[in-house]
């Protein structure tokens, strides 16, 4: 019990993710930069995201990372669209969403 309650549960639960070594090649190369907590919120945007349109997680993280490394739509979006949170929590959500349904 004494080694359970000394390991770094946000560290072990990462380093088994799947879901992180896609996001972290977001092409903005800000994912892995970001803290525990906005890193954890992506992955449960994943979650709802493939139970709402029955996607595997897998395939919608991969998605994020492929609709952020296509060129921007639009020119006020020319940063933010670069990188997977545009995606997951802004105004691409949508799109990722319209993705994962038909893909």
């Amino acid at each position: 019990m004494r080694l359970l309650s000394t390991l770094d549960w946000r560290e072990f639960f990462e380093s088994v993710s799947q879901i992180d070594p896609i996001l972290a090649r977001d092409p903005a190369g800000v994912y892995s930069l970001m803290d525990f907590p906005t890193r954890d919120r992506y992955r449960h945007v994943i979650e709802k995201i493939a139970k709402r349109t029955k996607a595997p997680e897998l395939d919608i993280a991969r998605h994020a990372v492929a609709l952020a490394g296509q060129p921007p739509s639009s020119a006020s979006d020319v940063h933010r669209s670069e990188h997977v949170g545009y995606y997951l929590i802004d105004r691409g959500r949508a799109q990722l969403e319209e993705l994962s349904t038909t893909a």
